[in-house]
């Protein structure tokens, strides 16, 4: 059985919540391959540094394009975007491609009432694919929950 092909792309490698559960998926599934892209690289965190594609440039059009080469290498069935910035540079970047992008920023049950906060929720509201690590960031962000659905 050939192993689907998922690209974890997150902003950092710190060690908080986020990259525990990243850490955890990718340590855990044995029926995926997967690849871990960041932003921005941090050693006191879960990964190590050959573990990670990092894109090190802050420059937001080289990092598309860097993203776009990265999809061409690697050429992932699915990507699982961490954060918004993530999540908006992979769906332009794969706009026309026959690559699932799932927005899985939904991470906690709070909804912060800045612009920032109501650009998160628009964003996930257009999300065609969205993954929430709890009920509560469900409600916050004022998703339903649908059929068949579980929190990671």
């Amino acid at each position: 059985m050939k192993k689907i092909k998922v690209m974890h792309f997150i902003n950092t490698t710190r060690r908080g919540g986020l990259e525990r559960q990243v850490y955890s998926i990718v340590t855990n599934s044995t029926m995926v391959e997967n690849s871990i892209c960041s932003l921005y690289y941090k050693p006191e965190g879960y990964f190590k540094r050959s573990e990670i594609i990092l894109i090190e440039t802050k420059r937001i059009f080289q990092r598309f394009k860097f993203f776009q080469n990265l999809i061409k290498l690697h050429n992932p069935d699915l990507i699982l975007s961490w954060s918004i910035l993530t999540f908006l540079i992979a769906k332009i970047t794969c706009i026309g491609k026959p690559i699932i992008v799932v927005n899985g920023s939904i991470r906690h049950g709070v909804f912060n009432k800045t612009i920032g906060g109501y650009f998160r929720f628009i964003i996930l509201h257009l999300s065609k694919y969205k993954i929430s690590n709890s009920y509560a960031g469900l409600q916050a962000n004022k998703i339903k929950k649908k059929k068949n659905f579980c929190p990671i």
